[in-house]
Parts: structure tokens; sequence; C-alpha cells
């Protein structure tokens, strides 16, 4: 039986499994592997999506520039997916989506609103998002 769980990283914007230089190559393993190995339909695919894309690019973006890890797991019924990078963390309950089109903050909501939860670990960059199969 084949594991249920990918695992990449990014070190200087290149994927230390595929050695992807481009984060879209990546995100587009870690979709092959989810929707392969769970059967997904075509909505849990766009929300899977949805979901990679918004953490890995706040990650990079407010946590780490340089780095960023992704794991996919299946647990209870469940994706699990962690990205972690080396900022100091937040509070995703405090994120709320603004008001101009122009301004972030939907990402997180759009997760959070798709995701049967999402936790945060305090004090460190590690946020793992839990989208229903």
């Amino acid at each position: 039986m084949m594991p249920r769980i990918y695992y990449l990283s990014y070190g200087s914007k290149q994927c230390s499994i595929c050695g992807q230089q481009e984060m879209k190559g990546a995100i587009e393993g870690l979709l092959d592997f989810a929707s392969h190995r769970c059967e997904l339909d075509e909505e849990r695919y766009f929300y899977l999506r949805l979901v990679l894309n918004e953490l890995i690019l706040n990650a990079l973006e407010h946590g780490s520039p340089d780095w960023a890890a992704v794991t996919v797991r299946v647990e209870n019924h469940e994706l699990a997916i962690e990205v972690r990078d080396r900022g100091p963390g937040f509070d995703p309950a405090a994120v709320q989506p603004c008001d101009d089109v122009r301004d972030c903050g939907r990402g997180l909501f759009l997760v959070k609103n798709v995701c049967s939860r999402v936790e945060c670990l305090p004090g460190c960059g590690c946020i793992t998002a839990y989208l229903g199969l």
C-alpha cells in the first residue's frame, strides 16, 4: 500500500523533492497526489487547489520568503494540509476579510470557509487546514 502522505519543502524557491523551480509545478504535484490517492471529486479538487495556493502564498509572503514546507496527509476522512514557514505565526481567528478589492485578507477567510477547521500553532509559522473528503 502506498503511503498516504506527501511532503515538499522550498528552499531558495526550489522544491527539495521534485526540483521544481516554480511553485506552480510543485502544487500540481500535490494536487495529483491527493486526487489520485483520495479520488477527489471536482469540488474537493477545487477546494484543495484553493487551500494549497492560499496557504503556500501566505507562508512565502508573510512568513519567510525563501522557505516553506507543505505536508498533505489523510486523517479520519479528511485531508490535513499543513504549511510551515519561518515566520512568527498568527491567530487565524483574528484575520478578517478586507472590503477593498486591492487589499489582501480574503485568502485565509476563504480557506476557513471551505475547510472543516483551521488550526495554527501559537508562536510559530505552522497552520493546518482540514478539508473533508
